[in-house]
């Protein structure tokens, strides 16, 4: 049987675990980027401006083949490439991705998107 200390244990680990998870919340949502950039390597091949109307597709060429990502909003993600191109499609099945500490990541041919922009996001990184 559960005593009263047990239960007051159990208490302040929810309370505690709730207040971590609305201080994650309350960091990650603001905005602290103003573009997204593909790269490949350390090579630039695609940056886009966020505004109002940054919204649509945009193909980019790389050493070893052409790609797309899609803009919506604060979000971008990869539309799949050719199976010669990208064989696994990891990239595109990222999917969106709308945080400066997320990336999406082509390893076949070195590609990275990634935001960039005003300034660096108070959450270092976050690990499921």
């Amino acid at each position: 049987m559960a005593t009263f200390y047990d239960k007051l244990i159990i208490a302040v680990i929810l309370a505690g675990s709730l207040i971590a998870y609305g201080a994650i919340g309350v960091y990650s949502s603001e905005v602290s980027y103003d573009r997204i950039n593909v790269k490949q390597g350390d090579k630039q091949v695609l940056e886009v401006v966020l505004g109002l109307k940054s919204d649509g597709i945009y193909p980019f060429k790389f050493e070893g083949g052409e790609g797309k990502i899609e803009v919506k909003g604060n979000k971008v993600r990869m539309l799949p490439m050719d199976k010669k191109t990208c064989p696994r499609s990891l990239c595109s099945s990222t999917g969106w991705i709308d945080q400066a500490y997320q990336s999406i990541v082509c390893l076949p041919n070195r590609l990275q998107v990634q935001f960039e922009g005003i300034e660096d996001s108070k959450v270092d990184i976050m690990v499921f």
